[in-house]
């Protein structure tokens, strides 16, 4: 069949980039057409007859379109008023009837990968924005001791103690509000007791655990212990990017005697929660989860790969032929503070494809879909209008130093103020691995002076003033964009600083590598403070490490240089 020609002209201006429009009206054609979808509403043109109110409202959510939301809003309880509904029950019948179908049609959209998270997020600030219309005439049904709502599943999240990583906690919290879950988001850095608390206070059917960095997992298994200790069966699903599926079958599982899942991606949570609410349904979820985290540990325990000892793992590295320590002498090995990087210079550095990663769009194929680029627009477009009005803007600071150092075996010595200071790294111990260590790069002592590089960079010091400038809502779409992108401008100066400190005063050819704290090269966190201690970064860049060695704020990366 012939497509209209409306809808190919739709689908030609996004493709070609004619229009900058296009991406979203390609989204609204896309909403109308999937199965049990919701069909936009017409344009008003002259005498044609519009939608009814609450078939715009429905549509006002369902394609994350704000236009003529009030003006809808007002009619739709106009027409329950002619009806003889009272105000609150007027209200409250908008919020359960059309605004809810809409999200449900998002909600189901997304669970099966038709639609992608930034309209998620835009259907969820419409829907925002039309309770906080509603709510007040909602607070008078209050007074009416005989009125009680049906009660939604609850669910509690929480970064665990120790950790700021918000993002996807914040994504998961809107996408289960979407799928009609009461979700309490208790924050970052959320004490055990008080998560414990919470959850058995307002009897919560499912607790969301979210980190970032691994010791983030010995947290979560300390609140699985808690919730052991207390006799509460309460799932826990624990997700982020230190969490895997066999971690958790191996570490975090063993420790409670409840569901303790894995959740993957934002899409998949609000199935997987709906499998642990309380019924049969839940006793089939922990068969399940049993068996499959039995196989997981009988595996991993199969499937480890034995160890060599360290003097083995050196010994094939020199067989395999050490690197040239590199001995080049810095021009200016002092301490260079870097305040507010403009972004312009950083612009060029900017990794598009992790902002499009955090918003779900992992594959080539969907970062090259219509709602990706209208995504990137957006960011671009948000960058470009910084600072905003009110003054808020994301400020970048970085510091960087360059240090007299050298090494035996897997310890880096390092001059700091006149004082040694150790710095043991890892060594590759793999039966099958190379026995390769970064210290390798350093001259041994008694050899030629070497050298070794710090940097810590922050861009994350502006964004809580971005977010209430925005309207306060982490969980708002600007303010997700302001967030992830944070995290890019954070990468990108890391990028800038190692050039600016290599070039400017280091000299030689070649910029090195950048290894960092808590990843397998040193995967010990407590060298952050290393770091932090011998640049001042603390002062210099606005930003501050938690009890477990996370940067504060999130968006902010340190690491070694090593040539």
């Amino acid at each position: 069949a012939a497509i209209p020609e409306d809808r190919r002209r739709i689908v030609e201006d996004a493709v070609l980039f004619r229009d900058p429009a296009a991406a979203a009206r390609l989204a609204e054609l896309a909403m109308a057409t999937m199965d049990g979808a919701v069909a936009p509403a017409p344009a008003p043109r002259g005498g044609v007859e519009i939608a009814p109110p609450q078939a715009r409202l429905e549509t006002a959510v369902a394609t994350g379109s704000a236009t003529g939301l009030e003006g809808a809003v007002a009619e739709a309880l106009d027409e329950l008023r002619r009806q003889g509904r009272a105000d609150a029950d007027a209200a409250l019948a908008l919020l359960e009837g059309p605004l809810m179908a809409g999200l449900a049609t998002v909600g189901e959209a997304f669970g099966a990968g038709r639609l992608f998270l930034p309209q998620v997020l835009k259907s969820a600030q419409v829907m925002k924005q039309a309770s906080a219309l509603l709510e007040p005439l909602i607070a008078a049904r209050a007074a009416d001791a005989g009125a009680t709502a049906a009660r939604k599943p609850k669910m509690l999240v929480a970064t665990v103690k120790g950790d700021v990583h918000d993002i996807g906690k914040n994504i998961v919290a809107t996408v289960m509000r979407c799928n009609g879950w009461d979700v309490a988001d208790l924050g970052v850095m959320v004490e055990c007791e008080r998560i414990l608390e919470h959850a058995r206070e307002h009897d919560v059917d499912v607790v969301g655990l979210s980190g970032l960095i691994t010791p983030s997992l010995d947290e979560m298994v300390r609140v699985a212990q808690a919730f052991e200790a207390a006799g509460l069966d309460i799932p826990l699903v624990v997700g982020g990017a230190a969490v895997s599926e066999l971690h958790t079958a191996v570490k975090i599982a063993p420790a409670y005697s409840g569901i303790v899942a894995c959740g993957g991606d934002a899409s998949s949570m609000p199935g997987l929660c709906a499998s642990l609410l309380p019924g049969p349904g839940r006793r089939v979820a922990t068969a399940t989860h049993a068996e499959r985290q039995e196989k997981l540990r009988r595996l991993y325990a199969q499937s480890r790969e034995p160890r060599i000892a360290p003097e083995a793992a050196r010994a094939r590295a020199a067989a395999n032929g050490m690197p040239a320590p590199c001995v080049i002498a810095p021009r200016d090995p002092a301490v260079h503070v870097y305040r507010d990087i403009p972004h312009g210079e950083l612009l060029p550095l900017i990794p598009w494809t992790m902002l499009l990663s955090g918003f779900g769009f992992k594959s080539a194929a969907a970062q090259r879909s219509a709602e990706a680029l209208e995504l990137l627009r957006d960011a671009k477009t948000f960058l470009a209008g910084l600072p905003l009005a009110s003054g808020a803007t994301l400020r970048v600071h970085g510091v960087s130093g360059i240090f007299p150092a050298w090494a035996e075996d897997e310890t880096i010595h390092a001059t700091i103020d006149g004082a040694d200071v150790a710095i043991t790294v890892a060594r590759d111990l793999r039966t099958s691995g190379t026995g390769d260590c970064f210290a390798d790069r350093l001259p041994r002592r008694g050899a030629a002076p070497g050298w070794i590089g710090m940097q810590a960079v922050c861009a994350g010091s502006g964004l809580d003033a971005v977010v209430e400038a925005l309207g306060g809502s982490r969980g708002g779409y600007l303010a997700m964009v302001a967030a992830v992108l944070a995290n890019c401008l954070a990468e990108a100066g890391a990028e800038w600083l190692h050039r600016k400190t290599v070039e400017a005063h280091w000299g030689g050819e070649g910029l090195g590598e950048r290894p960092a704290p808590g990843y397998p090269a040193c995967p010990d966190h407590a060298l952050k403070r290393v770091i932090f201690d011998a640049l001042g970064a603390e002062r210099a860049i606005d930003a501050r490490l938690t009890s477990s060695f996370m940067i504060v704020p999130e968006a902010a990366t340190c690491c070694f240089l090593v040539r």
